[in-house]
């Protein structure tokens, strides 16, 4: 009986949440913790005592916390702008006069592109709704293979899966951090 509590838990978690959260992993290597540090990064390399944060996003109220715990001011003239999300049709020009921008939202042309992320809700979602369609497709292929649809075959496609696509994350990340590092 208590088995059979802890395989059906287990089992789901692997069938239901393990592909979809690799998948996102993949998919979106960063951390919003990781954005927020990069962020920070490049504007105390560039000596920033102060930042103006432009957009329209809820991430604006995140960056202007996080930035201030670190000893980084708000201020609206500011010559170091981060910009956060889309922008709005007013917004559309930002006057790039000695300006330095670090662009979240991959809106202006010349500024430092920063990889932005998902929060953690969004990838919990993600990871479910993926896991909902990789595990149909995984049985839908092992349909069409002499090792047919058993417990074992299953087992094993979505084992290779998931760890295809986290060692496609690890990748990823460790390139970021490399990258980093040497700029």
């Amino acid at each position: 009986m208590v088995l059979e509590i802890i395989r059906i838990v287990f089992g789901f978690a692997f069938v239901l949440l393990l592909p979809g959260l690799a998948l996102t992993s993949a998919l979106w290597p960063k951390t919003k913790k990781m954005v927020l540090s990069e962020v920070l990064d490049i504007l105390k390399e560039k000596g920033a005592g102060d930042t103006a944060i432009v957009g329209s996003s809820d991430d604006t109220e995140d960056i202007a916390d996080f930035l201030e715990k670190n000893s980084i001011k708000i201020n609206k003239d500011s010559k170091f702008v981060v910009l956060v999300g889309e922008l709005e049709e007013g917004e559309q020009e930002i006057d790039k006069g000695g300006r330095t921008i670090i662009d979240l939202g991959n809106n202006v042309d010349g500024a430092i592109k920063v990889e932005d992320t998902i929060d953690i809700i969004e990838r919990i979602a993600l990871s479910i709704g993926l896991s909902v369609a990789i595990a149909p497709l995984v049985g839908l292929v092992l349909n069409y293979t002499p090792f047919g649809i058993t417990f074992e075959s299953i087992f094993a496609s979505l084992s290779l899966v998931i760890i295809g696509l986290f060692s496609i994350y690890y990748k990823r990340i460790q390139s970021w951090n490399t990258s980093k590092s040497l700029s």
